[in-house]
């Protein structure tokens, strides 16, 4: 069965998803690559991958990223986490602080998200002061919008310029006889939002590349909105951008030598007191300072994306760039896992440790899970459904047939932690390794509920 996404919205927002924090992608069966009669698999596979670079190896993606290992280090430590299930908060203030602070943090760097289906006026904008005790004293920028008579005023982060970049490096690789067609689909906020912000900013239109630049420059801080709208207010002149492009680069630098390392011996004191997770965490800061190496050597790594033509040309540039685990599920209910290209790492994890690795992965989505709409920490009986990323290319979930389970709530798949001949369910794993007590893992293979 073959499905054509060509005309349907954009099909990143639909097809694929980048799981956030880690270096996976999850693509729905109809965006697979492996079907050549249908040219949305690329665009979708691309503008996914985008969001792993702008992750992990951007000053506000990295931000975002590190400071999640910190909101996990205070849900392990400030919430009450038995049974592989989290609970109400602790009476210790410090943990709950911690979390708010994170989360203040968090949301000043992502920026404010709009349900917009239609073209707006932009009215104003205008920078604001920030002082949260987790990034000190920033800068931000307000931006108010018309819209059916109504003003709404939103801050601008990184969550709208991620998705800007990745929309105007997608849109190239759509032929022109297929662009007007997808592009009259695809949802106004934040794709096409992002282009007539930096418009309005900038004073003019601007080419699909100098979007791109602009943004990426911008991510480059942990002010994103407001160094969007001071490059784009230099751009007029080439010196003047080449001056705010040189700074936004000369920042990242500092970042990635200076405060990564710091913010990774931070999370370092948390993952210390696991032994299941020392080494997978290692290797995880390994990759990242791998990523911040190969940012700083180009700081423009999307380009090397626009106007490509195949799949295999993108997977070789995912091989060169930084290595990406593609999950691809299939029609069957089933999933195929691959890794392209090899992890560089300083610390390097050999036979089934390498399994531990994903096993973090999930370890931060299940925590991510419980973060609800105002940035506090949910307990588990609450959690919306989520599918185990892996579900439909494991061992233990055809073995058992819980196929609901696992595409539904993983973390209520009790009892299957490990079995010397079937293996472990690695969701599981995830959740008791996380537990203050994690040699709580089980040995054996308890019948299942």
């Amino acid at each position: 069965m073959t499905t054509d996404i060509r005309h349907d919205h954009y099909s990143s927002a639909n097809y694929g998803v980048y799981m956030t924090h880690s270096f996976i992608s999850i693509y729905k069966p109809e965006a697979d690559l492996s079907d050549s009669s249908n040219s949305g698999a690329l665009p979708t596979h691309v503008h996914e991958y985008l969001h792993y670079l702008q992750n992990i190896s951007t000053t506000a993606g990295l931000t975002i990223n590190l400071f999640m290992h910190t909101i996990m280090a205070a849900v392990v430590h400030g919430y009450r986490f038995s049974g592989g299930q989290i609970g109400a908060k602790t009476d210790e203030r410090l943990w709950s602080d911690l979390v708010e602070d994170s989360f203040e943090a968090i949301n000043f760097i992502r920026g404010d998200s709009l349900e917009l289906k239609g073209p707006c006026k932009i009215v104003a904008t205008e920078k604001f002061k920030h002082g949260g005790n987790m990034l000190g004293n920033q800068m931000g920028l307000n931006v108010t919008i018309e819209l059916d008579s109504q003003l709404m005023t939103f801050a601008v982060g990184s969550d709208l310029i991620n998705e800007g970049i990745a929309y105007e490096v997608e849109k190239t690789i759509w032929s022109t006889t297929l662009l007007p067609s997808v592009d009259s689909a695809t949802p106004y906020f934040p794709y096409k939002f992002f282009g007539d912000l930096t418009n309005h900013l900038a004073g003019r239109k601007l080419t699909s590349a100098e979007k791109i630049s602009l943004g990426v420059m911008a991510l480059m801080s942990q002010s994103p909105g407001y160094s969007l709208m001071n490059g784009c207010k230099s751009i007029a002149s080439n010196k003047a951008y080449a001056e705010f492009a040189t700074e936004q680069k000369r920042s990242f630098s500092d970042f990635a030598k200076k405060r990564v390392p710091a913010l990774i011996e931070n999370a370092l004191v948390f993952y210390k007191q696991s032994e299941f997770f020392i080494d997978p965490f290692r290797a995880y800061a390994s990759i990242i300072l791998d990523a911040c190496k190969k940012r700083i050597n180009n700081p423009h790594l999307e380009r090397k994306f626009v106007n490509l033509k195949d799949s295999s040309e993108f997977l070789n540039l995912v091989s060169d760039t930084m290595p990406h685990l593609f999950i691809q599920k299939k029609y069957d209910r089933k999933s195929e896992s691959y890794l392209v290209g090899a992890f560089n790492w300083e610390h390097r994890l050999e036979g089934k440790a390498k399994d531990h690795l994903y096993i973090l992965c999930l370890a931060i989505h299940f925590v991510a899970q419980h973060f609800n709409k105002q940035t506090k920490i949910a307990p588990t009986a609450i959690v919306r459904q989520k599918p185990c990323p892996f579900s439909g290319d494991c061992k233990v979930q055809s073995v058992r047939g819980n196929l609901n389970t696992c595409e539904k709530r993983p973390w209520m798949y009790a009892n299957v932690l490990w079995n010397k001949d079937r293996g472990g369910c690695w969701y599981q794993s995830a959740i008791y390794a996380l537990m203050p007590e994690p040699r709580k893992i089980a040995t054996d293979d308890p019948a299942p509920r």
